[in-house]
């Protein structure tokens, strides 16, 4: 209910895909204070999925509540960002999911809760990766050698990389070579750098040194696309009232989702808050883009560093609105309204032009090119932003995360600033 979506999913939209051969539960219970507060429709969402799998998402949540949210039939986190919070959620008997994506990165932090007693507890999540760090680093593969690195002893790391995830997700006959497991199997160069020279599936090689030696089937996109609609006579500006000389501002954070919450003095100029690029005080808005409602709203974010111009994209985590971020009004609308000519995707803009972009006309999230097209577009949008001054690894796929509501601590989605600590909008120019 906190921002507009293309669609509302409800259980009785469940029902006909519990018993799917291809189901296997329910994914990402992100409403924890739902769970916990007792909210029927999320209780009704889990009953759907009773006695299967039900995953979790329940960021910093601990003590009774934590018990609450387990007890409710939830077996795992994949938000844990400190040692504390992982050892906690394990004792309490869920399954330690260890990300390490492109824009969370946690599992310096979290390693050292593996060892021989908790390691079959243990798996590891990427959420997100962008398909650039796949074709340079790997996915899965590139954590365990990451771990490998940092002391795991290599079994251990590639029975959480397999056998582990099969097991918790009651995948029975994969995730081991064994009589009765499904012939799925890679040939690794070594237990150090896990360069992969051959993949079988099924018992049939299918990749050989990094090439497909199959075909794969292609499917359609149709009916996915056309999905960026706005209204831009309701979107006319992104000017800012000064209603009060301080502001909340989200705090991005390197290596993170979570966000902090800063309130200080506003840069103010002729009645408005503008943008401050000297203390890295950026404007950030997000605008509906599914129906066409008009709804947009705008905030201030810290972290990104540009200097000049604006970045966006239509991949923002969970309703995909159009966000942006920038250091003037111009550069925003001339990257949002960019965006909605490209059917989404992602873009930096300098100076009224745009400098680069990657249309991802699928749904606004995917593209139909090739990989390494798209890889190749990737690079151009994030060095753009990086020649803007940005001082992200990752620029776009921090962006993604912040409109995410179920994630601490402030976020911003096309209603209003959202504090996702008390679950509820605040106002700009609010102290709490």
């Amino acid at each position: 209910p906190f921002e507009t979506s293309g669609a509302q999913l409800v259980h009785q939209d469940m029902e006909p895909f519990k018993n799917h051969d291809r189901v296997l539960g329910l994914a990402e219970v992100m409403n924890f204070p739902g769970v916990v507060m007792e909210d029927p429709e999320v209780l009704a969402k889990m009953s759907v999925f009773q006695n299967r799998i039900i995953d979790g998402h329940a960021p910093g949540l601990s003590g009774q509540w934590l018990c609450a949210y387990i007890a409710a039939g939830i077996g795992s986190d994949h938000e844990c960002t400190s040692l504390e919070e992982a050892k906690e959620k394990l004792n309490m008997g869920m399954h330690l999911m260890i990300r390490e994506g492109s824009a969370a990165k946690n599992l310096d932090a979290l390693l050292p809760v593996v060892n021989e007693y908790s390691s079959t507890h243990c798996s590891f999540v990427t959420d997100d990766m962008d398909p650039r760090d796949i074709t340079e680093y790997g996915h899965i593969n590139r954590i365990v050698r990451k771990a490998v690195a940092k002391g795991l002893d290599p079994v251990r790391a590639i029975q959480m990389a397999s056998i582990n995830t099969a097991n918790y997700f009651r995948l029975h006959g994969l995730g081991a070579v064994a009589p009765g497991y499904k012939a799925d199997f890679v040939i690794l160069d070594d237990l150090e750098n896990f360069g992969i020279h051959r993949v079988y599936k099924s018992g049939r090689l299918v990749a050989e040194d990094g090439k497909l030696v199959t075909d794969v089937p292609v499917g359609s996109s149709e009916g996915v696309l056309s999905s960026v609609n706005v209204d831009w006579d309701k979107v006319k500006n992104l000017s800012v009232a000064a209603d009060g000389e301080s502001i909340n501002i989200i705090q991005a954070m390197p290596g993170e989702i979570i966000t902090k919450r800063v309130y200080e003095k506003a840069p103010i100029a002729d009645g408005k808050v503008i943008t401050d690029t000297d203390r890295d005080i950026l404007k950030m808005a997000v605008i509906e883009r599914h129906k066409g409602t008009g709804s947009y709203s705008v905030g201030f974010i810290r972290g990104f560093g540009l200097r000049k111009g604006a970045i966006g994209c239509t991949v923002a985590h969970d309703a995909h609105n159009i966000i942006v971020v920038g250091t003037n009004d111009a550069d925003m609308m001339t990257a949002a309204k960019h965006l909605a000519e490209l059917e989404g995707g992602m873009i930096a803009v300098t100076n009224d032009k745009v400098v680069a972009d990657l249309p991802l006309p699928i749904a606004g999230l995917m593209s139909d090119r090739p990989i390494n097209e798209v890889v190749d577009g990737l690079t151009k949008v994030v060095d753009s932003a990086h020649e803007m001054g940005c001082q992200l690894e990752g620029p776009f796929a921090t962006l993604s995360f912040m409109a995410l509501t179920p994630i601490p601590e402030l976020k911003l989605t096309d209603q209003g600033l959202f504090d996702s600590v008390n679950f509820k909008f605040v106002s700009l120019f609010e102290d709490y």
